[in-house]
């Protein structure tokens, strides 16, 4: 009869439990892949979400908007989060920080609605519309229609404007694209 030994046996079971152990405890080489498509997916959502208060008009803090102004996202490539905004005070399609960092959770009032923070392996990139990496993308009400702005609150009509999420350790990216009449697409 041939069989294993005891041995040999023992061997082979050490060797799968070192390979588990050695897969299973990088979890996080892993996850980064989901942790951009969770993050895409997220932005991409919150636009949507935006044009939609921008669609039906909400009100902001029990105010309505005023004519001229809209909910939009501003986001810098400095940082990893981005605002959630209302385009209130005297609307000039920018967010009005309130004093202090954006992604400062201590400060709120002003135009801030909510904050997003990104998964630490995650970073923004903003496309050619906003050299500077300061960028907003507001929609105005009632239709909604779409505008880009770079940091000085300079305007562009006609133009698409993508963000890029990238995962910073490996390069993987995810390119957001919303065009002048508020489609978003991902690629």
């Amino acid at each position: 009869m041939k069989s294993f030994t005891l041995i040999e046996l023992l061997v082979s079971v050490a060797i799968i439990v070192i390979l588990s152990a050695m897969l299973l405890l990088n979890p996080r080489r892993n996850s980064e892949p989901f942790e951009l498509a969770n993050a895409a997916q997220k932005f991409v959502s919150d636009i949507q979400r935006i044009q939609g208060f921008a669609l039906a008009t909400r009100d902001f803090g029990g105010n309505p908007i005023p004519a001229g102004g809209g909910w939009g996202i501003y986001l810098r490539e400095d940082k990893r989060c981005y605002v959630i905004f209302a385009d209130t005070g005297i609307p000039n399609k920018v967010y009005d920080p309130a004093p202090g960092d954006l992604c400062d959770t201590s400060t709120s009032g002003g135009e801030l609605f909510e904050r997003v923070f990104l998964p630490t392996s995650v970073s923004f990139k903003v496309g050619s519309f906003a050299p500077t990496g300061l960028a907003t993308i507001i929609f105005l009400p009632p239709r909604p229609n779409v505008a880009f702005a770079d940091s000085a609150g300079t305007t562009l009509l006609g133009q698409s404007a993508s963000v890029t999420l990238e995962l910073k350790s490996i390069g993987n990216q995810k390119t957001i694209t919303v065009n002048t009449v508020g489609n978003v697409s991902v690629n």
